[in-house]
């Protein structure tokens, strides 16, 4: 109902299968200013073991009770269908009403009432698996980048092993340069000495290959 301009009487008629049945009847107050009776939030979610708190806020009108649609009522402390009420009066015209152990069959209508006016509250419990946190959105992350970033960081490891291998391979491993050694055998004669060392000058001076004939052995006696 909208743009409602003045109190008037309504019902809602009921239909049996043996034809109409009482109506439902209502009277709907229309008032200039702050209502006589409201709640903070007209529609209310809650996950399934949870609590959730209603503010009923009135004229100082007392006392206010939290009743179920069509079903028992509760003025300071009861039970509904299993779900725990608690109301507080924490200041003159605001009443809070603390419902704690919801279960999915608490969800329906409910009422913050005084001695002459209801206000309609509809509560709505979910199941627990259907209700994802932001934490459990981050541990899901989480799970799913986990693999990621370790195969990442395998793969820089062994990258850095392998360049590490092969500088040292080329810097301390690898094998000398043919040619730049000289076996000598005792047994050659002076002058042939003299010729095995201007060979040997040669060699490390000459950059084109050599041949096997290059290499002069001295055997010592």
């Amino acid at each position: 109902m909208e743009d409602v301009r003045e109190s008037n009487q309504f019902s809602c008629p009921a239909v049996i299968p043996s034809g109409p049945g009482q109506p439902d009847n209502f009277s709907l107050e229309v008032t200039a200013g702050r209502p006589r009776l409201s709640v903070q939030r007209q529609i209310e979610n809650v996950s399934e073991g949870k609590s959730v708190s209603v503010s009923c806020i009135h004229q100082g009108e007392a006392p206010v009770q939290w009743c179920q649609l069509h079903g028992l009522c509760v003025t300071d402390r009861g039970t509904i269908d299993g779900a725990e009420v608690e109301i507080r009066h924490h200041q003159e015209h605001v009443t809070t009403v603390i419902l704690s152990k919801l279960k999915m069959k608490n969800t329906g209508w409910y009422l913050c009432s005084t001695r002459q006016l209801q206000m309609p509250v509809h509560i709505t419990v979910h199941n627990r698996t259907d209700e994802i946190t932001p934490s459990a959105r981050n541990r899901t992350a989480v799970f799913f980048l986990l693999p990621v970033i370790l195969e990442i960081l395998l793969i820089i490891i062994i990258y850095s092993a392998l360049k590490l291998l092969t500088f040292i391979k080329e810097r301390f491993l690898s094998p000398a340069e043919e040619g730049q050694y000289v076996m000598m055998h005792g047994e050659q004669s002076p002058h042939a000495c003299e010729e095995a060392y201007e060979i040997m000058a040669e060699l490390t001076t000459n950059t084109e290959p050599r041949s096997e004939s290059d290499y002069v052995n001295f055997r010592e006696t």
